[in-house]
């Protein structure tokens, strides 16, 4: 399937416009019934626009795939996009900085720092593996120790997909102040702490 296809088929293509039409089509009674609304079209927008962008990089980075009519192909071969989902991004960032300050992880330690049951992380990890993201070496120094690595193409995909990241991120807050920032900052921590009292 074709990907800006699958976008839209999956995401949806969201407009500013519509977003205001539906609230007011709502009536939401209270300002906490509008802010959930704004949340779960805030989460689709953010990761919509993401996939876009990444769409748009491979597009630029590999005419010769859109060329000879593999966009599906190249999409896929190059940024491994089928499985480069959101729970993704904390591990790809995790091993990317601990290699940048030259760290060593185990799938313990790992597991530990993500909160993630090593079951999960080890079926992440696979995926990976298969990909051809990342190698897994005996630690010399301890052989009951396992060492798992971005290899060249996981640290190229990821210096790649975390520049796209923080393209998207810049835009998101485009024209707030470090006041507004800090503000919101705020607010979110609040609800987060709410949500963590539930």
């Amino acid at each position: 399937m074709n990907k800006q296809k699958f976008i839209k088929e999956r995401w949806g293509t969201i407009k500013f416009t519509e977003i205001k039409q539906e609230i007011e089509r709502q009536d939401f009674q209270t300002a906490e019934q509008k802010l959930n609304f704004l949340f779960y079209y805030m989460g689709r927008l953010r990761f919509q626009k993401f996939f876009e962008h990444m769409h748009k990089v491979n597009r630029a980075d590999n005419p010769e795939e859109v060329n000879n009519g593999n966009n599906n192909r190249g999409f896929n071969h190059i940024h491994n996009i089928d499985n480069m989902h959101p729970g993704k991004i904390p591990l790809l960032r995790l091993l990317y900085k601990s290699q940048k300050d030259s760290m060593n992880l185990s799938l313990k330690e790992i597991s530990e720092r993500l909160n993630i049951q090593p079951p999960s992380l080890t079926v992440m990890l696979n995926r990976m593996e298969k990909d051809g993201l990342i190698t897994r070496e005996r630690d010399k120094n301890d052989a009951r120790r396992q060492i798992i690595s971005l290899n060249k193409k996981g640290m190229e995909l990821s210096e790649k997909y975390f520049q796209m990241y923080k393209t998207i991120e810049s835009k998101i807050f485009e024209g707030l102040t470090d006041t507004e920032k800090n503000c919101f900052f705020d607010v979110i921590m609040k609800i987060i702490e709410n949500l963590t009292k539930i």
